[in-house]
C-alpha cells in the first residue's frame, strides 16, 4: 500500500472517532438535561456530599 493511502485511512479513522465521541457526548448531555438524576448508576446516594478520602481521626 502506498503511504498516502495509509495517511488517508488514518485521517478517516480519526474523524470517525471524533464523530462518535461528539455523538456520545451530545446524547449524554441531552439525557442529563431530560432526567433529574443523571448519576443513578453510581453507588453514592444522591443526597450526600462526596465521600472523604483518608480517615482523618485515626
Amino acid at each position: 500500500m502506498s503511504k498516502t493511502l495509509l495517511v488517508l485511512i488514518g485521517l478517516v479513522l480519526l474523524a470517525l472517532l471524533f464523530a462518535v465521541l461528539a455523538v456520545v457526548d451530545y446524547v449524554r448531555s441531552r439525557h442529563a438535561g431530560r432526567r433529574r438524576a443523571p448519576a443513578a448508576r453510581s453507588a453514592r446516594p444522591p443526597g450526600r456530599p462526596e465521600p472523604p478520602g483518608p480517615p482523618s481521626g485515626s
